[in-house]
């Protein structure tokens, strides 16, 4: 789905729903011994090795379209996955006290299965799982509300492209370069 404006909000031709199913019992199995796992973690994992993937590939890990919650992205058929697989008996949802707050932990039943996702996919889902090992739900919460988060406020979707802004502050190299080519640049018409 693309808006008028041309940003890519969902790549409804990748199967993201398919994509899911087989994504959440593999990040599951990897994270059953992470006490901090749970769905919160799990669906920002997802966010970030969807956004990680479009900026290198053009091409996202699971297509989804990525709805702007309060608490962070979530993929946009992110629970209907989670009742399907539960449903089919691949996955199990237990809550229980994590310090205070209530985390939903995902238990994978089955072994995952693959059809639509690549090693290559894959690969990528594993350096975000080993990025953020040892974050809990609220500092990936905390980390998802980054530029592509800010930039889409009052939009209902938050558009791949945003993840290729940074949230890291331009090194003095970089500013000085941009003041450069803006200085360069100011009276050229590029239309």
């Amino acid at each position: 789905m693309t808006d008028r404006e041309g940003f890519t909000y969902e790549f409804p031709e990748m199967s993201p729903t398919e994509r899911l199913k087989e994504l959440i019992p593999y990040i599951a199995e990897k994270l059953k011994d992470d006490p901090a796992f749970g769905r919160v973690k799990l669906a920002k994992i997802i966010y970030f090795a969807d956004m990680e993937s479009f900026r290198l590939h053009r091409r996202p890990v699971t297509g989804s379209a990525w709805f702007r919650d309060n608490f962070g992205p979530l993929p946009k058929s992110f629970l209907q996955t989670l009742d399907a697989l539960k449903a089919a008996g691949n996955i199990t949802e237990c809550e229980r006290d994590y310090f205070g707050r209530t985390q939903k932990r995902i238990e994978v039943l089955s072994e995952p299965t693959f059809g639509l996702l690549t090693n290559k996919e894959l690969d990528i889902v594993d350096r975000v799982i080993e990025r953020f090992a040892d974050w809990n739900a609220s500092q990936l919460s905390h980390q998802s509300h980054g530029i592509a988060w800010r930039l889409s406020e009052g939009e209902r979707y938050i558009p791949y492209e945003y993840s290729l802004y940074s949230d890291e502050p331009l090194t003095d190299e970089e500013l000085k370069h941009a003041q450069f080519l803006a200085r360069k640049y100011r009276d050229c018409d590029f239309a």
